[in-house]
Order: C-alpha cells, then sequence, then structure tokens
C-alpha cells in the first residue's frame, strides 16, 4: 500500500515561492489485522520509535508535524533535524541547499536565476545540527523503516516561484485552483507510477473533504489537495 501526504506552504507574491510537498511510504500491509481493526496502516504507529507530532526532550525522535508548529519557537533546529534525517534516510544525502532542491524539486533550479535573491550558492547544510547527531538519526530512521517494512518511495516539491505563481492567480483569479493545478502534478506521478503495482490511498493529514479517485489497481483517497475537492 501506497500512503502519501501533499500540503503547501508559501505566501506567493507576499514572500517567497509557493511551494506543494509530497512524501509517499510504501507499506507492507497485514491485511487480516487490518480488517481486524477496521483501520489503514499508519506510517506514525509504525515509526513511532523515530518520529512525533511533538517536541522531543531528548532529541531521539524527529519532530514532524505542521511547519509552522515545527518552527513555532523561532529556532531552525528541530525542523531541519526531521527534513534532512527523513531526506537522507530516503536517499537524498545533501551537504548544501543546492543539492536539496536538485534533489526534491530539479524542475525549479533554472527557474530560479530569474529571481536575484535566489543567486547565492545556497547554504551549507547542517545550519543548526550537529552532522554527527544527524547521521546516527538517519540510521536509526532507515533500519526502523527496514523493521517495519516501511519505505519512503517520494519525497518531492513543486516549487512556484513568485512570478509564475502571480501569473497563474491572474489567469484563473482563484488561489485555490492554483494549489489544486500543483498538487495534481504530484497525484499524476504517484498514480502513474505506483498505481498499478499496490492498491492503496494517498492521504492528506489536514482539513479538506474527502474525495476518491478510481485508478486501474488502486482508489485514491484525497483528504483536501490544497483546498476543498
Amino acid at each position: 500500500m501506497i500512503v502519501a501526504g501533499i500540503d503547501e506552504a508559501g505566501y506567493g507574491p507576499l514572500l517567497g515561492p509557493l511551494v506543494v510537498g509530497c512524501c509517499a511510504y510504501r507499506l507492507e500491509r497485514d491485511v487480516e489485522a487490518d480488517e481486524a481493526a477496521q483501520s489503514l496502516p499508519c506510517v506514525w504507529k509504525r515509526l513511532r520509535k523515530c518520529m512525533k507530532k511533538t517536541r522531543s526532550r531528548n532529541g531521539r525522535t524527529l519532530h514532524v508535524n505542521d511547519s509552522k508548529l515545527v518552527y513555532s519557537s523561532g529556532h531552525l533546529e528541530e525542523l531541519e533535524r526531521s527534513v534532512l534525517t527523513i531526506a537522507a534516510a530516503a536517499g537524498m544525502q545533501a551537504g548544501t541547499f543546492t543539492e536539496f532542491l536538485k534533489h526534491v524539486a530539479p524542475h525549479v533550479c533554472p527557474e530560479l536565476g530569474a529571481y536575484p535573491w535566489y543567486s547565492a550558492d545556497g547554504e551549507i547544510f547542517p545550519l543548526d545540527n550537529d552532522a554527527t547527531s544527524l547521521r546516527m538519526l538517519t540510521n536509526a530512521l532507515r533500519l526502523e523503516c527496514q523493521r517495519m517494512k516501511t519505505e519512503c518511495v517520494h519525497l518531492g516539491a513543486r516549487v512556484l516561484p513568485e512570478g509564475q505563481f502571480n501569473r497563474m492567480v491572474s489567469q484563473t483569479r482563484n488561489k485555490s485552483s492554483a494549489l489544486f493545478s500543483i498538487a495534481a502534478i504530484h497525484l499524476d506521478h504517484l498514480l502513474r507510477t505506483y498505481g498499478e503495482q499496490d492498491p492503496g490511498y494517498f492521504l492528506r493529514p489536514t482539513g479538506g473533504t474527502d474525495a476518491l479517485w478510481p485508478s486501474p489497481a488502486a482508489h485514491v483517497r484525497g483528504m483536501g489537495v490544497g483546498s476543498r475537492l
């Protein structure tokens, strides 16, 4: 089964680009156990030894939640720790922001040259964490994913720079339409890549209205992709 989350961040024309991220895991499913519990496999339960929705006092688990909650203290440390660890565990090791962008959003790299405020080479990672600690967290997450038969198969972002975002909103007069158009690119990729392989659900974990899309081998359950569907 493929379980995926899609969400957006960014203020568009007010500050920075609009970014719609997607993370997808393949979960080996115990059908009998799931049917007995009348529930879908839960990534949170499977990886609870490595990640939680709340802050860890000892720093041994990753704080994974809405970025505003993780970053609410005004410090980058926890947000950076979670993002870099999950990416590295999925095989996306990056020593700089430019390298990270090439992993998760290669489509936007040529476009950023048109914006002078993106012309710098980019930060060197990690910024606010110890590299050795990140490697230990990455190894722990990788081993736990293997033990729980839970594999990150997709980690990506669609980045819409300010100029392109403004043009799209001007054409549609609707930010929600722009958001759905971008989110649909993720859905299309997931369906084309995994729709025939793994019957399953694609989920967005926050808000919105449930909807179903049939696919040749799967039903896709989307929960408010970008806005109400």
